[in-house]
């Protein structure tokens, strides 16, 4: 659901007893951290004593390699959360409000278009991306495999992001998980994410400085999150106006 995030996989069963979590769809690009366990622990240890907040690091891991850690809390009823988000046939309608504006003003080089569903293919979406960095240009197409999974106490969303012709692509491997943990606070969700992205060209991956890649890409959770919240609160005041 989020911007790497535009970003998204095949999937491996994340359960309570899951040793270690493998990086969806390519094992080779690195591993999630340890069990569902270990990663609530961490997250908490994280995002103690924290508001509402996210917290987010991006990392260049060597071979064209990007990769995106975030922790964040989401004021947001657990239920209602799982509900919305595992309609990805609606993600067009309010994941990508506002995706491409810079909270300082302008847009982000790396633009998010627009999602279309898939006829017959519920579990996956096509997107439409443009590059458009004063370095490189290029409009992108790509298709997102998505899967959404709840078990007692968390639930996981997952994607792959997989270009038509993978020989051409300009980003050939994208993935993304979020797994989203149930908190003693009704109205309080705490979020761990982690994504990877492969850049082909080398000037994007080893041209762009870090601080532009955060922003690019870590920026966007905290807009999703923030669009999430406000159709929660819309669609809380038009129950209450029945």
């Amino acid at each position: 659901m989020f911007r790497l995030l535009g970003l998204l996989f095949l999937y491996p069963a994340l359960t309570q007893g899951t040793p270690a979590l493998e990086s969806i769809g390519h094992p080779s690009i690195g591993k999630l951290g340890g069990s569902i366990e270990e990663i609530k622990k961490r997250t908490q240890k994280e995002l103690l004593g924290a508001g509402d907040i996210v917290k987010r690091t991006v990392k260049r891991l060597g071979d064209k390699t990007l990769e995106l850690e975030s922790f964040a809390n989401i004021d947001a009823d657990y239920d209602t959360f799982w509900n919305i988000t595992k309609e990805f046939q609606n993600w067009n309608d309010w994941v990508l409000k506002d995706i491409n504006k810079k909270p300082e003003g302008g847009e982000y080089y790396a633009k998010i278009l627009r999602f279309e569903n898939v006829p017959n293919l519920p579990q996956q979406l096509k997107i439409f991306l443009l590059l458009d960095f004063p370095v490189y240009k290029k409009s992108l197409v790509a298709h997102m495999d998505l899967l959404a999974t709840r078990t007692e106490g968390h639930f996981t969303l997952q994607g792959k992001l997989a270009p038509k012709n993978i020989e051409e692509a300009i980003i050939p491997r994208c993935e993304v998980t979020g797994i989203f943990f149930e908190t003693d606070n009704p109205n309080r969700i705490q979020a761990y994410i982690k994504g990877w992205m492969v850049l082909k060209p080398w000037v994007l991956y080893q041209a762009l400085p870090k601080k532009l890649l955060t922003k690019e890409a870590g920026n966007r959770v905290r807009r999703v999150i923030d669009n999430y919240m406000e159709l929660e609160i819309s669609r809380e005041r038009a129950a209450l106006s029945q």
